[in-house]
This record gives C-alpha cells, sequence and structure tokens, in this order.
C-alpha cells in the first residue's frame, strides 16, 4: 500500500509528468543542499520582505533545519506542479501566489501532509524555483 500523496484540484497529468522529470535532480539537489549545511549553512529562499516579517512578529521564522527526502519530496512535487501551473501569471515567487498555495496546502482533502504551511513553504519555493529550470 503506497503512502497517500497531495495533490490539489488543479493537478494534472502534466504537472505529475513535470514532476516525474524534475524528481530524481530534484532529490540529489535536496541531498546536496543538506550536504552543504555542514559548510556552514545554505541558501534560505528568503526576500528582505520574508525577513521584515520575520523581525515583526508578523510571519514564522522558517526552521534552519532542512527535512529529509522522505518529507521534502511532497512540498517539492507541490512546488514543482504550482510552477508548471502558475508559473506564466507568476514568473516569481511573490505574496499572491504564496496566499493561493497556502490555501490549497492547508485546505486539502485526502492527503498526508504532517506539517502545517510554515513548516514547508521555504521547501515549495524551492520546488516552485527549480521547476523554472529545463
Amino acid at each position: 500500500m503506497g503512502k497517500a500523496i497531495f495533490q490539489p484540484k488543479w493537478w494534472t497529468e502534466q504537472h505529475g509528468s513535470q514532476w516525474a522529470n524534475l524528481k530524481e535532480a530534484l532529490h540529489r539537489d535536496w541531498d546536496q543542499t543538506k550536504q552543504d549545511l555542514t559548510l556552514g549553512g545554505h541558501e534560505l529562499h528568503q526576500t528582505v520582505t520574508d525577513t521584515l516579517k520575520q523581525a515583526a512578529g508578523a510571519e514564522p521564522i522558517p526552521p534552519r533545519v532542512v527535512l529529509p527526502w522522505e518529507e521534502a519530496e511532497q512540498p517539492l512535487m507541490y512546488g514543482v506542479g504550482a510552477r508548471h501551473e502558475f508559473g506564466k501569471d507568476h514568473p516569481t515567487w511573490n505574496e499572491g501566489l504564496e496566499l493561493r498555495l497556502k490555501s490549497d496546502w492547508d485546505n486539502q482533502d485526502g492527503g498526508a501532509i504532517k506539517r502545517k504551511w510554515d513548516e514547508v513553504k521555504y521547501v515549495v519555493k524551492h520546488g516552485y524555483d527549480r521547476g523554472a529550470r529545463p
């Protein structure tokens, strides 16, 4: 019996195909990111606006711990699919896009998501950013 996977209402076979094409590359990228942590840190995918919101207490500070692949795969897949679905209208991550993705994540039906949006937002964004690359 396989694990349940969250797929938002807009998810199609094309999103699944895009994910299948990028999955292994992102898995290797994720492993490299974890390795890079031992060298003093990693890209936080955070803008000045994010930093200011966090400093003001309006947004939680994302964890510095990189999730293991088993927990990162689903948010990465979601980000890649979101890039395929919304990338034309949102070539870069922005507040409007984030609100849409957060809503889908928080209101999913029947998925196996265990983590809250604030815990995976940076992973989803990583998938979104990487999904733009050929």
